[in-house]
């Protein structure tokens, strides 16, 4: 399935407030390019995606328990790449 990238912006879901400019700005953005790329090469379903995410998140949070500040860092990017798997599975 080849999809354009304005094919895949109509099909994803807008919403019309998020807090921050991460949410606003940036998150759709590079969603709607992960997507493409996650339905034009790989098998994924978005349960699929759903769980990594949701197993990403729990390592980030695990990652917050540290007091060493590059595990935390490490949590901050896995927070955000939670955040944005989430975007991806629709």
């Amino acid at each position: 399935m080849n999809m354009t990238l304005d094919e895949v912006k109509v099909g994803a879901k807008r919403e019309d407030f998020r807090a921050g400019v991460q949410m606003r700005m940036l998150m759709p953005r590079l969603s709607v390019r992960v997507t493409r790329y996650v339905l034009a090469y790989t098998k994924l379903m978005p349960d699929q995606i759903t769980m990594l995410s949701f197993v990403v998140g729990i390592c980030a949070v695990a990652c917050f328990a540290s007091t060493t500040p590059w595990i935390v860092f490490a949590g901050l990017l896995g927070f955000h790449l939670h955040v944005l798997l989430d975007y991806v599975d629709g």
